[in-house]
């Protein structure tokens, strides 16, 4: 190969047609709605455990038992309910949007500079949209109801 030989004029740069432009923007689009449904779950995420120990704070019950007898002190305690499981569940959730948001960082990669690697970060990008389909977002589905069923339950119980 000739390296130090003149580009002719009618050499020209391979051009991008309008079908490989329109999958890359489909991708990307794709990949900002992985994002965004990843934030919306760290969202949620946080708004759960605030709501959550703010929940627990508020149904501590004083448990006043009187005086004792040989110290002539008063005496009470609170009882509070545990949130750490919901807060255990929140948690999981959170990091399963980390998931989410790292398979829609993959298209937004797909620069001009990178385009010999577009076939790679494409087939990396379904993969993880695969993985996301099938585990993490079955996961968090799964651990909502478990929450909720948690809630519920709780609620029944201090009735």
């Amino acid at each position: 190969m000739i390296t130090n030989a003149p580009i002719i004029a009618n050499q020209t740069q391979p051009v991008q047609t309008d079908f490989q432009m329109s999958r890359i923007r489909a991708l990307r689009i794709l990949g900002g709605a992985q994002i965004s449904l990843g934030v919306i779950c760290v969202i949620l995420g946080v708004v759960g455990v605030i709501l959550s120990n703010t929940e627990k704070d508020k149904r501590c019950q004083s448990n006043n038992s009187g005086y004792d007898m040989y110290d002539y002190v008063y005496y009470s305690y609170y009882r509070c309910s545990d949130a750490t499981g919901i807060v255990i569940l929140y948690s999981i959730c959170m990091a399963c949007s980390g998931w989410f948001i790292l398979t829609g960082c993959l298209p937004l990669c797909m620069t001009e500079k990178r385009q010999s690697s577009w076939k790679c970060l494409t087939v990396a990008f379904l993969v993880c949209n695969i993985l996301s389909t099938v585990l993490f977002s079955s996961t968090v589905f799964i651990l909502a109801i478990i929450g909720a069923l948690i809630v519920s339950v709780s609620i029944i119980n201090e009735i």
